[in-house]
């Protein structure tokens, strides 16, 4: 068993983009048994030296065999009790873990990416049963302004010009985010470092709530393993907060760019969570208002044009189970041939395992369905649904829709992540020019939903959960054909 002891010093790899991926350099120096360093205080003597050097320390103890556990992904212990609260600096924190109990502490239960001066860093990947509280990205700049006047190492800016005695106003709160965010720039020597983008812990939790003064209410609405949860605990310096007059209306255009770029990922990411921010980056504003309208012209003008094509004629939709794709597919070409030229009968869906969902003419899918009884399918039933999607008969949707999606083209920007089109069930890159995703959302209107391959595709690739968005729960009850251990670790989300 090993026990070490480490101090990191260095500089953060790259800048904002992969703030939630930044790391220290870190040496080790291996203290044996024999080396010299038996003796307790030359080891201890040793490892404060070690500790000026910037270096991690790893000292030998007597080995012992544990048995080994088999901990969940993305812990580091098998002991923890849910719902696991992350805490993101200068969100109440503090008073959330007083009211949770030493159970909750941040340290030593999940994996952290290492900064300094940090003792609840942001997790390296996914915290399972999780979740953390956010702020206005502008209210807890001005919180940890207020906290940073009342620690000793502030003085460190006295030679800068700044002074913790001097009136929090808005020429010290300018003066304090020119320095704070030149040091962020600089090196990872930063005491406050309280400022980490927020979206760097919020993208790895489960839940997400805003910091308001319902969040009591809201904590317990949100588990019921936490309905008794009573946030009395107030940090001491929320006093100063409420005296001070500043507010990022005081920032300077240059400091005010300079907190929108560092801060960019939360002010994107976290805008449905805390609405609109009145200092957040205009482009961002003018862009989600203009997109966003754009966005629901283009859902509705879709939504239309499909229905505009099925009410062309008779459609039908039908669920069958049972077969092998290559017999339905013959089974369907039947019905098609029986019915005249114009009948369309197609696979419109690839659900799961000798399940899928036929579309076209009314009278072909009639006839498929009289097939399938008579070949034995364990399932033949006429859908609700209308229309003759993912098929032939979609084409004048295919149409408009292609025409308002040409139109947005230029306004949309190459994939930051991989993306599955059920199209072709294969992954787009990072990086993929937008107009191949243009194109694939164009083809699907007229060819089938490969759902089931697309599922198998993710699985192969290494993607181990899987969420479901909505009110039912269907494409779970799906997945447990397709995959059984997929199934296991798919969740619901309702909304």
């Amino acid at each position: 068993m090993l026990f070490f002891a480490t101090v990191c010093r260095g500089t953060w790899i790259s800048q904002l983009p992969m703030f939630c991926h930044s790391g220290t350099k870190v040496e080790l120096l291996e203290l044996k048994r024999g080396s010299g360093f038996s003796n307790p205080m030359k080891r201890w003597a040793a490892f404060l030296l070690a500790a000026q050097l910037g270096a991690a320390v790893v000292l030998e103890a007597p080995s012992r065999r544990a048995a080994k556990k088999t901990l969940p992904k993305g812990l580091l212990r098998d002991d923890l009790q849910g719902p696991l609260f992350v805490h993101i600096p200068k969100t109440a924190g503090t008073s959330i873990w007083k009211a949770l109990g030493p159970n909750y502490t941040d340290s030593g239960r999940y994996p952290e990416v290492s900064f300094f001066c940090m003792k609840h860093n942001p997790p390296k990947e996914h915290v399972p049963d999780s979740w953390a509280v956010v702020r206005d990205v502008c209210d807890r700049l001005v919180s940890e302004f207020a906290w940073a006047r009342l620690q000793g190492w502030y003085q460190r800016y006295r030679k800068e010009g700044l002074d913790n005695h001097a009136e929090p106003n808005c020429t010290t709160f300018n003066k304090w985010v020119t320095l704070v965010m030149q040091k962020y720039q600089e090196d990872s020597d930063v005491e406050d470092c309280h400022l980490i983008p927020q979206w760097c812990y919020a993208s790895k939790v489960d839940k997400i709530l805003p910091l308001t003064e319902h969040l009591e209410r809201d904590i317990r609405q949100m588990d019921p393993r936490l309905k008794y949860v009573d946030l009395h605990h107030k940090n001491q310096h929320s006093h100063v907060v409420k005296k001070m007059n500043v507010s990022c209306g005081c920032l300077t255009p240059a400091n005010l760019k300079a907190v929108q770029s560092h801060f960019l990922e939360d002010f994107v990411h976290l805008r449905s969570i805390l609405g609109p921010s009145k200092y957040e980056p205009k482009a961002l504003s003018n862009a989600s208002i203009k997109e966003s309208k754009s966005d629901f012209m283009v859902d509705t003008s879709g939504g239309q044009a499909m229905q505009d094509a099925a009410s062309v004629g008779k459609q039908a939709m039908l669920s069958v189970a049972g077969f092998e794709k290559s017999k339905l597919v013959g089974l369907c070409e039947d019905a098609r041939k029986s019915e005249g030229p114009e009948a369309v009968c197609q696979i419109a869906n690839e659900l799961f395992p000798k399940g899928f969902s036929c579309a076209g003419t009314d009278k072909a899918i009639q006839k498929l369905k009289e097939l399938a009884d008579e070949g034995g399918a364990l399932q033949a039933k006429v859908l609700k649904t209308s229309g003759g999607f993912h098929t032939s008969l979609m084409a004048p949707a295919k149409a408009k829709l292609g025409q308002a999606l040409d139109e947005m083209l230029p306004r949309m920007q190459p994939l930051k992540h991989s993306v599955y089109m059920n199209a072709t069930a294969e992954a787009l890159k990072p990086g993929t020019d937008p107009k191949v995703v243009v194109d694939l959302l164009k083809k699907q209107l007229t060819s089938p939903v490969l759902w089931e391959p697309s599922m198998q595709k993710m699985i192969t690739s290494g993607i181990t959960d899987f969420y479901e968005c909505g009110p039912n729960k269907q494409i779970k009850a799906m997945m447990k054909r397709i995959n059984p251990k997929a199934w296991g670790s798919t969740t619901n989300v309702e909304v």
